[in-house]
């Protein structure tokens, strides 16, 4: 994240530019918009799919990707 000097600098480049959820979609990951839940983005990567979120600075606030038997 930048930093400056200016607080209000600070807010605006740090500030997220969309809300979006990570899931599965059958075999494959999706980033979707929210609230429209639109689809944007599909990969079977989710990994690679949370790198780009964060370089287009956009926050996952869902994540629904893992499941029980990705983390046992």
């Amino acid at each position: 994240m930048r930093q400056s000097d200016d607080p209000a600098l600070d807010a605006m480049l740090n500030k997220p530019r969309r809300c979006v959820a990570l899931r599965r979609d059958d075999d494959e990951f999706v980033i979707a918009f929210q609230p429209e839940d639109s689809i944007a983005l599909r990969s079977h990567d989710a990994i690679a799919l949370r790198k780009v979120c964060a370089f287009l600075r956009w926050k996952i606030v869902s994540d629904t990707s893992l499941t029980a038997d990705d983390l046992g």
